[in-house]
């Protein structure tokens, strides 16, 4: 979405706060003087990378690749600020490569010093949001509405649309799916009709499209949101996982990564580059690049679930049930169990493997989940070798129209499916059609 000023978090690291609401920096509460929102930008995004490396052409002002020996400008930028800091060890080099913010620092997110109450409450809504659990989910829901009794706000209004579609889909499965997407749209539709030319309502108006097969309708509003805003987040994500879908893996690689520079602080966000690199084939690089962004937001089940299908595709099984068992250990999640099931099947572990398909009822059962979504079934049955078990879960899947069906042709784990012809009569009914997309 269009993320303003205002909603950038704020940190404190040693004797530095850096306040993301007024873009500028406090050393020992004394504010300095001589950074320009340049200066700021840069330092800005090491904070935001906790210490991991910025490559040089990664640097969002410059995005484009240099040589070794040739001077970048954020080369210029970093000497300046460590002398204008006064503090030369605040940001190390790579030589060659980029920086990262010094390991004795340890960025912590606090409440911008600066902040009016309605920009904090903001902010508490879109840090929930951001946390990608379902708690925060409803958490954001019940303080972006409180927020629009008092008026119209757009970051709101796209808060509570991304939470009710996460609530519904398959890997939270917390609200009905029907409904959520209702909701969703109700918001979206007020959105768009207050605020014309708001680039996060289209994006994820487009997103709903996507999550029910209406692929040009979603193409149609992801052009759309990247016209009125070129730098939306939303867009280029989501924009991200239809292509990789449908196939143009380069391309959802290309807007994946832009997403990321654009949004660092959204584990989910930076998490859909190694996402997109299983469904393009490139297990090793989705590994590698999962590893470094669990490394980062360990905190997010997602995360160590996305890399636990990795581990899962590379053959390493028993590194994917540790990071599914991660992700449970942080918040119960559908995927991370069904994911768990197909490990355990293709390890011949059958009684292991039905035992999260009970897993799965018991918890709906309880009232967990409010739904078990038959893509999960379908998921373990494959792990199980049961094809015609998982062919009619699948069936039963699209009847749901489970969202995560959007992967088929793409996802690894379907890939001894794939030439049974009721598999590809799935895909042209989901509407994937072209035979590159058929995934590795």
């Amino acid at each position: 979405m269009e993320t303003p000023k205002e909603s950038r978090p704020s940190y404190r690291m040693g004797c530095y706060i850096v306040d993301g609401h007024a873009g500028e920096v406090l050393k020992s509460g004394v504010r300095v003087k001589k950074l320009s929102p340049t200066h700021f930008a840069v330092l800005y995004q090491l904070v935001e990378h906790k210490g991991a490396l910025v490559l040089r052409e990664e640097f969002t002002l410059w995005p484009r690749k240099g040589s070794v020996d040739r001077r970048n400008p954020v080369d210029t930028y970093v000497s300046q600020i460590k002398k204008r800091l006064g503090d030369a060890s605040i940001i190390e080099g790579d030589w060659g490569k980029g920086y990262r913010l010094s390991p004795a620092l340890h960025p912590e997110i606090i409440k911008s010093p600066s902040l009016s109450e309605l920009e904090r409450r903001l902010m508490i809504a879109l840090e929930e949001l951001n946390a990608h659990t379902t708690a925060g989910f409803r958490a954001s829901i019940d303080v972006c509405q409180d927020l629009l009794t008092g008026g119209r706000i757009e970051e709101a209004c796209s808060a509570i649309a991304l939470a009710y579609i996460n609530l519904g889909h398959t890997g939270f499965c917390r609200e009905n799916r029907d409904l959520s997407l209702h909701r969703a749209r109700k918001v979206l539709a007020d959105a768009i009709e207050w605020f014309p030319a708001f680039g996060s309502a289209y994006a994820l108006r487009g997103l709903a499209h996507l999550l029910d097969y209406k692929w040009d309708a979603a193409d149609a509003d992801f052009t759309t949101a990247l016209g009125h805003s070129p730098d939306n987040e939303y867009a280029h994500c989501f924009l991200a996982h239809m292509l990789a879908a449908q196939g143009s893996f380069d391309a959802a690689l290309d807007h994946a990564r832009i997403a990321a520079r654009i949004d660092y602080g959204s584990a989910i966000t930076v998490m859909t580059e190694p996402w997109m690199m299983l469904f393009a084939g490139h297990t090793v690089e989705a590994v590698f690049k999962g590893e470094e962004v669990v490394r980062l937001f360990g905190h997010t089940g997602p995360a160590h679930a996305i890399l636990g299908d990795a581990y899962c595709a590379a053959g390493e099984l028993t590194k994917a049930l540790e990071q599914y068992k991660r992700a449970l250990d942080i918040e119960y999640l559908p995927g991370a169990v069904s994911g768990r099931g197909f490990v355990y099947g293709q390890m011949g572990l059958p009684e292991e493997a039905r035992g999260c398909l009970t897993d799965l009822e018991t918890k709906k059962e309880s009232g967990t989940i409010a739904y078990v979504s038959s893509w999960h079934r379908a998921l373990v049955y494959a792990g199980l070798r049961e094809t015609m078990l998982a062919l009619d879960a699948l069936d039963k899947a699209f009847e749901e129209r489970s969202d995560w069906l959007i992967y088929a042709g793409v996802d690894p784990h379907w890939k001894e499916l794939r030439g049974e012809e009721p598999f590809q009569n799935l895909l042209r009914r989901i509407g994937i059609t072209k035979p590159w997309t058929l995934g590795p």
